[in-house]
């Protein structure tokens, strides 16, 4: 393959580059380059060779380089999938390319899990090795590795046994990224989605602080109103000139409570996102709950070789709480229903061994590209976060609870003040939304409490039924000890190597013939 890089048309492969040219280049296969980053980086000709070393983040493809004079700065080239012109691809070509990808089409937090995982085992795994480490389902982590593979032209290894190894190249996420608008873009997207979110909780708060604002500066100019008649029938002529409140105040109010006091730390929020976490909450606390759950569930079946019992799982599911800990002779758990997620998402199928034991064995997790860890996680196992009110601190729920309270008394006074002045008496009804409105910030919480109340006794109950199995896989019984032990002697773990490969897309499969008979013949001459 053609190495050269902005070479004269009548120069050799390697001749001396052109100042400022531009055009189509071969890049050499992933034997004679290096793969660092996603720029590319061009080293000044040698004195014995006057050709330029470039080191590309992606494989397979083609590009087109635009590069200045030696002395400027490094080369920078633009992926290309199709035959260009030396010219940088246009957008409908981009489009029409993004199109192609299987990538984009998975959810974007598996892809990233998926391809962490990969990353982290060497490039080189299989599909029950992604699943372990991802803590993904078998078949996510398989359509996962086939999109990927697919755009970054990863390679395929197939076992004896049928098993498929996927070889990714150092560089194969920027391989991908070069290609895919949209997961170029979707970082500033996410980043897009957080401003967005933040200031749509700040513009809540604003519009009930000044809520309250309006409802009580409605009270005193029908206040002031009356009296001004009361005392021109008397013969009074004050005015109004003592009510020196401008509607201005809101909004520096509002400047004020927006911004975080020089106490709190960066990122706690300001009094206008604290309206909103008290009324309708911060989310779900263990959103993050099931990845970390399921994660440390595939890493411990894979040190255990494949095979385990249900106590050893127990810790990190949702296992019934028994009285009795060390009750045995009814069993622990009887009924080992909890292990069903298990079975289904990691391809799990029970056994009983020769003294009767029941065990759960995980073939895909039996056989990997890479040698594994041999040790279990490290934690013990998992508890889910209570239900919060509110994150947000002490003073500002005080504040916006007395807000809340000033907000249903002032309704309440300016409808009575309504009704009792004849000129008024029409707008009335209409404050009945604002009724419901203030209202809401009262009830809405107090829902909300009920609520977490009930769902933080049941997530107790769970977290003490863990707690509970962790301490009898710590202090384990006769019984436990036995079916432990069982699970010990049937565990089975194989890195599978190049010798175990029947077929690879890297290869021909003549080639594979010969080497097959190759080793056959070696094998009975010895």
């Amino acid at each position: 393959m053609d190495c050269s890089i902005c070479s004269s048309s009548n120069s050799p492969v390697f001749g001396q580059p052109r100042p400022g040219c531009r055009r189509r280049i071969n890049l050499c296969d992933h034997r004679s380059r290096h793969i660092a980053s996603r720029s590319i980086r061009v080293k000044k000709p040698s004195k014995k060779r006057s050709s330029l070393h470039v080191e590309l983040p992606f494989l397979g493809s083609q590009g087109v380089c635009q590069r200045p004079p030696l002395t400027g700065p490094p080369t920078v080239c633009y992926a290309s999938s199709g035959d260009d012109k030396g010219s940088k691809p246009n957008l409908m070509e981009s489009f029409k390319s993004e199109k192609k990808l299987q990538s984009t089409r998975l959810d974007s937090g598996l892809r990233e899990k998926v391809t962490s995982a990969v990353e982290g085992l060497g490039n080189r795994v299989t599909v029950g090795d992604v699943a372990g480490r991802a803590g993904v389902s078998l078949f996510k982590a398989e359509e996962a590795l086939k999109a990927l593979a697919a755009d970054s032209s990863g390679a395929l290894e197939v076992s004896e046994e049928g098993e498929v190894v996927y070889i990714f190249s150092r560089g194969f996420r920027n391989a991908i990224l070069t290609k895919s608008i949209v997961m170029r873009w979707e970082p500033a997207l996410k980043r897009f989605r957080e401003i967005a979110g933040s200031v749509a909780r700040s513009a809540f708060g604003l519009g009930f602080v000044l809520t309250v604002v309006s409802v009580w500066l409605a009270i005193f100019a029908i206040m002031s109103s009356s009296n001004n008649r009361d005392e021109r029938n008397s013969g009074g002529g004050r005015g109004m000139s003592y009510m020196a409140f401008d509607l201005l105040d809101a909004f520096r109010w509002w400047y004020y409570f927006s911004q975080p006091p020089p106490t709190l730390k960066p990122g706690e929020m300001g009094f206008m996102q604290a309206v909103y976490s008290v009324v309708f909450g911060d989310g779900n606390p263990n959103s993050e709950f099931e990845e970390e759950r399921w994660n440390l569930i595939g890493k411990y079946i894979q040190s255990r070789g494949g095979v385990v019992v249900g106590e050893e799982l127990a810790p990190y599911l949702d296992p019934p709480k028994s009285n009795n800990v060390y009750d045995m002779d009814a069993g622990l758990y009887p009924d080992e229903g909890y292990m069903l997620p298990v079975l289904v998402r990691f391809g799990g199928e029970p056994d009983v061994d020769s003294k009767g034991n029941l065990l759960y064995v995980f073939p895909k997790f039996q056989q990997s590209a890479t040698k594994r860890a041999t040790l279990p996680p490290a934690q013990p196992y998992v508890q889910e976060r209570p239900w919060k009110l509110t994150i947000a601190k002490k003073t500002q729920q005080v504040l916006v609870g007395l807000l809340a309270v000033a907000n249903v008394v002032g309704v309440q006074i300016l409808g009575n003040l309504l009704a009792e002045t004849p000129e008024l008496a029409q707008l009335a009804p209409g404050l009945v939304g604002l009724k419901v409105y203030a209202w809401s910030f009262v009830a809405i919480p107090l829902v909300r409490l009920f609520l977490n109340y009930l769902r933080n006794n049941k997530i107790l109950e769970r977290n003490e039924a863990r707690e509970q199995a962790a301490t009898l896989l710590k202090f384990p019984t006769d019984e436990v000890r036995e079916k432990m032990s069982s699970a010990r002697q049937e565990s089975k773990s194989r890195v599978l190597s190049d010798k175990d490969m029947v077929f690879s897309s890297k290869k021909d499969t003549s080639q594979f013939e010969a080497d097959d008979f190759d080793r056959r013949l070696s094998e009975l001459g010895s």
